[in-house]
């Protein structure tokens, strides 16, 4: 039977479950979050509805990454499927706000001094604000990289990547708890407060694994639980 993986492949090595096609039998539709809103701003119920028709059936498990638990616990929930996360993180206000500010470092914006801005440092990082912030940077930015028709193009998929982020992020801070009781969390630190995800966070079963450090998807301990996990819940 079919497992969904949301993963995040655009962030660099081992921030998916690229792994698990060598490791188990049952077909792995592995999905990135973020080409869910390359259009009009969505909710991650939209999304999930979407996702789960695009699937030829129903998954039979649904593994979640990082910031994409909240939308795995949604697609899981609705699936009636099992949901394994790993290393799960809730999107709150100062998630996102952290995430905003480096953001907008990377373009050579200083979060302390927003155009415009009379509040506080990064008071109006709001999706909406730092979308026009962002693209406002657009010009600049491609003369940076040799201000030709290819600069401009690398620029724009750049800045698209970043407004996709951000729906996406923006999405999953207004999704409210899930009422879900077939979660595993596999995680290689610190388990952060799991009230925000789940109405019942103590129902879920928690597997710690030492990761020194590492990024869990990396730790063959980790791998192997997860396949296991796959095999023994997905039936593959």
């Amino acid at each position: 039977m079919a497992v969904l993986a949301l993963e995040f492949p655009a962030a660099g090595a081992h921030s998916d479950f690229a792994f698990l096609g060598s490791a188990v039998p049952a077909p792995v539709s592995r999905v990135d979050p973020l080409l869910g809103h390359t259009g009009p701003p969505r909710s991650l119920g939209e999304q999930a509805e979407g996702l789960l028709a695009d699937l030829p059936a129903p998954p039979a498990l649904v593994l979640a990454y990082c910031a994409a638990a909240a939308l795995g616990l949604r697609v899981g929930a609705a699936a009636g499927a099992p949901v394994v996360l790993v290393d799960p993180d809730p999107v709150v206000d100062s998630y996102l706000r952290a995430e905003f500010a480096a953001m907008y470092r990377t373009l050579g914006g200083d979060p302390e001094r927003i155009p415009g801005s009379t509040g506080p440092p990064d008071a109006e990082l709001s999706p909406a604000r730092l979308e026009a912030l962002l693209f406002g940077q657009r010009e600049e930015l491609a003369e940076e990289y040799g201000g030709d028709a290819e600069a401009a193009e690398l620029v724009d998929d750049l800045l698209l990547r970043y407004r996709s982020w951000l729906r996406f992020l923006a999405a999953s801070s207004r999704q409210p708890p899930v009422r879900h009781t077939a979660v595993t969390i596999v995680s290689g630190k610190p388990l952060p407060a799991m009230s925000v995800l789940l109405v019942t966070p103590e129902a879920a079963t928690s597997v710690p694994v030492e990761a020194g450090g590492a990024p869990t998807l990396a730790v063959p301990e980790a791998r192997h639980l997860i396949a296991r996990l796959v095999r023994e819940q997905a039936g593959g």
